[in-house]
């Protein structure tokens, strides 16, 4: 490997292709550098908190807006868009909190898994996050 790879095997983003493949994940990494398996997998983590973030962003962009009556001061504040109020604040470090939540257990089941040479949405527990993160890490862009 140290021969034929050599300085890619310390290039995070070559790492991450790697460990966003369903047939590859972290079990290569475990067997030739185990010393930098904590640092890819919580690389892994935040990449999968960003991609849920961004999965979230696109959900919400397509909620139809709910009308509230402003004659109802309680049902008016529970449903203020985000960002206008302190609460709103604690809503987002909850969002975060959330996704981390996660991104932890969807890496866990995702590193458990038994590798697979296809690319099916099963393969990827049909999550979109996951398909994004292995396209996003693993197409090459011609110039």
């Amino acid at each position: 490997m140290e021969k034929k790879f050599g300085p890619l095997m310390d290039n995070l983003e070559y790492q991450l292709a790697a460990a966003f493949h369903p047939r590859f994940r972290l079990m290569w990494l475990e067997k030739c550098n185990p010393d930098i398996v904590p640092r890819v997998r919580l690389a892994m983590e935040d990449a999968l908190v960003d991609a849920l973030g961004d999965s979230a962003a696109e959900g919400n962009s397509m909620e139809p807006s709910i009308q509230v009556e402003e004659a109802d001061p309680f049902m008016a504040e529970l449903f203020q868009p985000s960002g206008s109020s302190g609460r709103s604040r604690m809503t987002s470090r909850d969002s975060q909190r959330s996704r981390r939540s996660k991104a932890q257990g969807l890496l866990v089941t995702w590193l458990n898994g038994v590798t697979m040479p296809d690319f099916s949405n099963e393969t990827f527990l049909h999550e979109t996050a996951l398909i994004g993160l292995f396209v996003k890490y693993n197409t090459p862009i011609v110039a």
